[in-house]
């Protein structure tokens, strides 16, 4: 694999030096490609090689910056290096010396790290997602394996030799943090790497107890319901989902529990909306998903469900309809399932829509509704842009995933010759397609099929900072959100009915969103930022 990745760096960036760690193992796989000059070899233990290793390697670098990659896959176009540079010049005002990337795992799943870190007072929190944003990239103070970062950073902020391997990543940002170096994330720039992306690392407290009975757990499990009983009346009054005490007591209320009507065709407006509502959605996601996987339906997200997943890993908060398209044959496949789809909860309609552009192209429409306002689109077209036939995949490193009906991942090697097996046998392929370049990506609790960069297609349809915010659409009445002028004025603070608001103590800050008719409402939309993930989290 390691002779693969350097060639593929050669072939992309012929004018790069690279600087590739080996143990003895690897040193006769990389040897005849030492052999241009252009590649330089350091001989390192790889059972005891560490972070801290990258100061001796970036001794000999002359270049003004260094693309550090670890855990890599393959070397593809996704990660744009002129442009990638050209951004780090862009922010080096700023105070920016790091930017990292999105990942893309082994099996075809996506992300990307946007941590931030928040020390005070003996303690350190890591919070995900982001506050601000530039361009097309996040402020984040842990970003991925892989990253672009200015030389002098590696010569003068080393790794500390004394910590684990896994460690040393957090001290090495914790270093940055302190010394007022600032790290982002580009999602759109794309690594494929060799770990799993969706599985999350868990550390676990241990704590020192007596076994627990079953009716020890019982008598507790009662006694919460009985907690949670007598705090539901303000649960109810302030629509609150959760309730956090600070002697550690958790009490979360579902939407039935608070009375709370999600109607989030007509609350997006103005609020964001709550997780219970939210729990709603992924249902519908989970729906279609099963529906598509049964049936082997290649579908992919698209528009603002995209967008959600890029921005927040989830849909957006103040988002009621969802997009996703398919194949127009497929059709028939969602007609079969519409009894079940019914029974699970989703009502679906069937049309033929007629391309304003062109009314020569038809689509196989489906609009489902389904519980709390919610809905969904599938768009149907002639070809998804992710479909590949033979030719398109002998294009891509064959140990790199795609996906057979939509949803089944396979190396793309191995799809090559299940095709070539096909075609020497005479045995008729009913997919003439014999892959999806998707890429799986986090919407809430759901893993979506998405286009293969995710980031990239989101930026190309949406623009240059498509991390900062705008009200939906259908309430604007222009696509573009920097024509949208708020009318809002400071308004007193939102109080519970028949409580007076003359104790306010709010200040909401002016901005883009439009104006809340309950001012002050904790999930008012125009109490909140036009940039960030976190404060919508």
């Amino acid at each position: 694999m390691l002779r693969q990745v350097l060639q593929q760096v050669q072939v992309l960036w012929p004018a790069v030096d690279v600087h590739v760690a080996v143990d003895g193992t690897q040193s006769e796989e990389s040897s005849s490609i030492v052999a241009n000059g252009r590649v330089h070899q350091h001989m390192v233990s790889c059972q005891k090689w560490k972070h801290s290793d990258l100061q001796s390697l970036a001794a000999s670098i002359t270049t003004p910056f260094t693309l550090v990659l670890e855990g890599i896959a393959a070397v593809t176009g996704d990660v744009n290096l002129p442009r990638l540079i050209q951004q780090a010049e862009n922010f080096k005002s700023l105070g920016v010396a790091v930017l990292g990337g999105s990942e893309r795992g082994h099996d075809g799943t996506w992300d990307y790290t946007c941590t931030q870190l928040v020390l005070n007072n003996y303690h350190l929190e890591l919070k995900e997602g982001y506050d601000f944003s530039r361009q097309t990239c996040l402020f984040c103070d842990v970003t991925s394996s892989s990253f672009l970062a200015a030389t002098w950073v590696l010569k003068e902020v080393p790794y500390d030799p004394v910590l684990t391997r896994k460690s040393q990543t957090l001290d090495w940002s914790l270093q940055l943090h302190h010394r007022g170096i600032l790290s982002m994330t580009c999602p759109d720039m794309m690594f494929h790497v060799n770990r799993n992306m969706r599985p999350r690392e868990q550390h676990y407290e241990e704590r020192d107890r007596p076994c627990v009975t079953k009716e020890e757990k019982k008598q507790a499990k009662a006694q919460l319901w009985t907690i949670k009983r007598q705090y539901r009346k303000v649960a109810q009054k302030w629509e609150l989902n959760f309730i956090h005490f600070s002697n550690g007591t958790n009490l979360e209320y579902n939407c039935r529990e608070i009375h709370f009507d999600c109607q989030a065709n007509t609350k997006v407006k103005h609020y964001v909306l709550p997780p219970c509502c939210l729990k709603i959605k992924y249902k519908m996601f989970d729906i279609v998903d099963i529906i598509a996987k049964e049936s082997k339906i290649p579908y992919q997200i698209g528009s603002g469900t995209l967008l959600g997943a890029v921005k927040f890993k989830d849909g957006l908060p103040w988002d009621f309809d969802d997009d996703a398209s398919y194949h127009n044959s497929d059709m028939g496949k969602f007609k079969r399932s519409k009894q079940r789809m019914r029974r699970l909860g989703v009502s679906p309609a069937f049309s033929n829509q007629t391309s304003k552009l062109d009314p020569s192209i038809i689509s196989k429409y489906i609009y489902m509704t389904g519980q709390g306002g919610f809905t969904f689109d599938l768009w149907g077209v002639k070809e998804l842009p992710s479909a590949a036939n033979m030719e398109s995949l002998t294009e891509i490193p064959g140990n790199l995933v795609c996906f057979q009906y939509g949803n089944v991942a396979i190396t793309i090697k191995a799809a090559i010759e299940l095709q070539k097996n096909m075609s020497q046998t005479n045995q008729k392929n009913p997919h003439p397609v014999s892959c999806y370049l998707h890429s799986s990506v986090r919407v809430g609790t759901n893993w979506l099929p998405a286009p293969w960069n995710p980031a990239l297609v989101a930026l190309q349809k949406y623009g240059h900072n498509m991390y900062r915010h705008e009200p939906h659409w259908r309430f604007t009445g222009s696509s573009d959100p920097y024509k949208f002028k708020s009318s809002m004025k400071y308004p007193k603070t939102w109080l519970p009915p028949n409580q007076s608001p003359e104790h306010s103590t709010s200040r909401p800050v002016k901005t883009g969103w439009p104006r809340c008719p309950r001012p002050g409402h904790p999930a008012c939309l125009d109490i909140h930022p036009m940039d960030g993930s976190i404060p919508f989290v």
